[in-house]
């Protein structure tokens, strides 16, 4: 062989890994955010405990931080990578629960997320 072939051939066994590192997940985690029905609630809040625009933050060691906002009916869904994910809420006042995900090789790992003030929560 050439070295102009062998060079090729190297070149091609390392195309795969590359595009599978940049490739989209297939799986990830979706659910519901939840947040107390009475207590104290935001301006314009209808307090139906409901968890409508909650940020969530999944994050790994050594990977980059994931963010989602839950929709108008409390509802989010985010893909990420097979493993198990930190959960907090992005504002630092509320406390998430679960702690953790964990997301599966293939598929949505599916959580009710309950947020809310440490204090109060259940």
């Amino acid at each position: 062989m050439t070295r102009a072939m062998l060079l090729s051939a190297a070149l091609l066994l390392l195309v795969p890994p590359v595009l599978a590192a940049g490739a989209v997940p297939a799986g990830g985690v979706q659910g519901l955010v939840k947040q107390p029905e009475a207590g104290m609630c935001l301006a314009g809040d209808p307090c139906d405990g409901v968890g409508r625009g909650i940020v969530l933050v999944f994050s790994r060691v050594g990977q980059p931080v994931h963010r989602v906002r839950s929709d108008a009916t409390g509802h989010f869904k985010l893909r990420l990578a097979p493993g198990r994910y930190r959960l907090r809420a992005g504002d630092s006042a509320l406390h998430a629960t679960p702690g953790s995900v964990l997301v599966p090789k293939a598929g949505f790992a599916r959580v009710t997320v309950t947020v809310g003030n440490p204090g109060v929560m259940p």
